[in-house]
């Protein structure tokens, strides 16, 4: 037996006890569209959290950051800084001059020992040496002259002493003063010889001047030598990341001078969650996307060795800096000039790899 229970109304809604009971259009529509844009904003969190999780099983993210391979210029003596010629943030070449110093003691003997070469190897390094020889002739003429008038002299008055007209006093008087001429052309005569002498060793040293001037020269290359290791030339193509040297410091051995990024050997720097260790493997191939919004490939250099603690710079508010993987990934020559920026912040995405795959099955 079935019993069907149907009531009045399913037949003929809009009557009620045999009277007509119309009734306006329904807004039913309405309120159905709000219902299903109610359940969808209460179920959106939980489709991002799926999709999140569907995502991270394939894709991870981690942040990075372009970085130069530093290097560090030291000076390599004490000295000076005399000159700075860059500045943070310019790009220069290989062999393009970057700091001059100098060393007050160096230039001090440097000057010492050109003087005293130069009086050595000079045939004038006295002054005027043709004139005091002109000078010195003259006063050896005038002096044999000088005799000559005395020897005459002297001749007369002994002659004369002999016949009884001169006295013993005036011939010795004749005689002194030949004496005295004779002297006087002998010390020239000797001055001569001397200024001759050293103009001949001026012009034809003899051996010990030659090993001093030999000593001295060497030195003097020594000194060259040394001051060249005050002039610091870039030896690489890159950037200036940072310059500690000021004009007029005095530095010691060893002080930091600059820091240069070598714009041949950059890097992206990636902190990977230490739990997805198996997707950075060596040889993958990973996505880096920059802040503009542009991309390009990197490969990962080698399993990661290092971990670091997360820098504040990529940190969340909700995420503590804790230790990650420091993943280095090689990145291409061919990227444009206007992202080579050092710690220029970058997102890395490892893709899925067989490797990660079966890292997460098991």
């Amino acid at each position: 037996m079935k019993i069907t229970f149907r009531s009045p109304k399913s037949v003929a809604p809009d009557r009620e006890h045999g009277m007509s009971l119309p009734y306006t259009a329904g807004k039913r529509a309405v309120s159905r569209w709000r219902w299903r844009l109610l359940v969808l904003l209460v179920t959106a969190p939980l489709i991002f959290l799926i999709a999140k999780i569907f995502y991270a099983a394939f894709i991870v993210t981690a942040p990075g950051f372009i970085r130069f391979e530093r290097i560090q210029v030291n000076t390599k003596m004490a000295g000076w800084v005399k000159e700075v010629m860059v500045k943070p943030g310019d790009t220069v070449a290989p062999g393009q001059l970057l700091i001059v110093l100098a060393n007050q003691d160096m230039d001090q003997r440097e000057r010492l020992l050109q003087a005293q070469l130069k009086d050595m190897t000079s045939a004038d390094s006295s002054p005027g040496f043709s004139k005091v020889l002109d000078a010195l002739q003259d006063s050896r003429e005038l002096a044999q002259k000088q005799l000559d008038y005395y020897t005459d002299q002297f001749k007369n008055i002994d002659f004369l002493f002999k016949k009884g007209a001169a006295t013993r006093a005036e011939l010795n008087a004749a005689n002194a003063q030949l004496y005295q001429a004779r002297m006087n052309l002998r010390q020239i005569e000797g001055s001569i010889a001397s200024r001759q002498l050293d103009e001949q060793r001026a012009r034809y040293p003899d051996r010990a001047t030659k090993i001093k001037i030999g000593m001295i020269r060497a030195e003097l290359d020594d000194i060259g030598l040394r001051k060249a290791r005050l002039i610091y030339n870039s030896p690489v193509r890159g950037r200036v990341l940072e310059v500690r040297a000021r004009p007029g410091q005095s530095l010691s051995q060893g002080q930091p001078l600059l820091t240069l990024g070598d714009l041949d050997k950059m890097c992206v720097q990636a902190f990977l969650d230490p739990k997805y260790l198996h997707y950075a493997r060596a040889g993958q191939q990973v996505k880096v996307t920059l802040g503009d919004g542009g991309r390009f490939s990197a490969v990962v250099r080698e399993k990661p060795q290092l971990a670091a603690r997360l820098p504040q710079a990529a940190a969340t508010p909700l995420a503590d800096r804790q230790y990650m993987l420091l993943v280095t990934c090689d990145i291409p020559k061919t990227l444009p000039s206007h992202n080579w920026v050092d710690n220029l912040p970058v997102t890395v995405r490892f893709p899925f790899g067989f490797g990660a795959g079966m890292h997460l099955l098991y």
